[in-house]
């Protein structure tokens, strides 16, 4: 999917309307997007944005002591959790 379709799809969007589409990807969408970008380099070029609702990914390879540290203690879940309301707060405004 995300070597032929996504890359399709954003294509005949851009096709038809005369604009860079904006991508909004959700769990696997996301995984989708991710593809099609790493398989393509220009492909971002082809997007004004890109919106990741619950990306899939894994920080498992990553370098940073502080990510690292941050996703064993699962400190981004708790986190989430102690700031929906303030992290939100613009959505409503």
């Amino acid at each position: 999917m995300g070597k032929y379709d996504v890359p399709s799809n954003v294509d005949y969007v851009t096709k038809l309307t005369g604009k860079k589409p904006a991508y909004v990807g959700h769990s696997q969408g996301t995984t989708q997007f991710f593809v099609a970008n790493a398989l393509d380099k220009d492909f971002h070029k082809k997007i004004s944005a890109f919106v990741a609702l619950a990306p899939v990914a894994h920080v498992g390879h990553q370098q940073s002591a502080i990510v690292s540290t941050m996703s064993k203690l699962y400190l981004g879940e708790w986190l989430g959790e102690k700031w929906k309301e303030v992290l939100f707060l613009p959505l409503i405004f």
